[in-house]
């Protein structure tokens, strides 16, 4: 209707009137969402490949897509103007209880750390790969890396495959370890 934003519809036309929208009100780093690609398979589409392409070089700074119900590769694309943009064609399903293939139930965290640059904002991108388990209150989710079991050990080779190279999975370092002290262990645990 007129005068108000409407959602889905895409169209280059759309999408690049958005991101002209966005960085005229000051956007700093712009974000593409996309549902796209082809259902239970882990190869990107001819037509992911060419609108990522399209993304990128319309200004676009990260490119995270949906749809497929598996994770799919990351991949850095080179835009018109030079910029490496990251695009995750498909992130999985961050909770399901679907039982087609294995990989229905694996899903990634994309991690992105913006980090300011000489004239924009530069992204480091890690994932956290999770998984769906059956639990008895129903599926729970777990971030599976490490990993703590022949399943989840399953599931981050499977994702591993399927994510590429391009990216590594984050890797939370301990800032402080404690160690040996009974009176810091309360003073932590809250005793």
């Amino acid at each position: 209707t007129e005068g108000q934003e409407t959602f889905g519809g895409y169209s280059r036309k759309r999408f690049e009137t958005l991101v002209a929208k966005a960085r005229s009100v000051g956007a700093e780093y712009i974000v593409s969402f996309v549902h796209w690609g082809s259902m239970n398979t882990r190869s990107v589409t001819e037509a992911q490949l060419q609108e990522s392409q399209f993304m990128a070089d319309c200004g676009a700074d990260i490119i995270v897509g949906s749809h497929p119900h598996v994770v799919q590769e990351v991949r850095y694309i080179t835009s018109e103007d030079g910029r490496k943009v990251p695009c995750a064609f498909s992130i999985g399903n961050f909770m399901s209880s679907q039982y087609e293939l294995a990989e229905n139930r694996d899903s990634v965290l994309l991690r992105v750390e913006l980090v300011r640059g000489k004239d924009r904002l530069i992204s480091r991108v890690s994932y956290i790969p999770c998984h769906s388990f059956d639990t008895t209150g129903g599926v729970t989710v777990r971030p599976i890396y490490p990993t703590f079991s022949e399943g989840a050990r399953q599931a981050m080779e499977r994702i591993m495959i399927n994510i590429g190279d391009n990216v590594k999975p984050y890797v939370e370092k301990p800032r402080l370890l404690l160690s040996g002290s009974v009176i810091l262990d309360r003073i932590f645990r809250g005793d």
